[in-house]
């Protein structure tokens, strides 16, 4: 019996072809962050970009759409990270 939560979405266990093509959590809020920033929602798409951060430290597109937005994060990065 397959398991599901309130909102009806599968909760069981992802198989191997899952695994392979399923993007992790920091690929897509990177990527909401690009579509925020192309929006002119700069704030937001900061907060995407510190969010896909957290989860993966490597994730140099995020860190270089940061510095190249203008935004001054050094104080809030440090809030956030720390």
């Amino acid at each position: 019996m397959r398991r599901s939560n309130a909102h009806g979405l599968d909760t069981g266990k992802r198989n191997d072809a899952q695994k392979r093509y399923a993007p992790d959590a920091a690929a897509v809020l990177s990527l909401l962050g690009e579509l925020l920033e192309a929006r002119s929602d700069t704030k937001r798409a900061v907060e995407c970009y510190i969010a896909a951060l957290k989860l993966n430290p490597f994730m140099w597109d995020s860190f270089e759409r940061i510095s190249s937005s203008g935004y001054s994060w050094q104080n809030d990065i440090d809030d956030e990270l720390y």
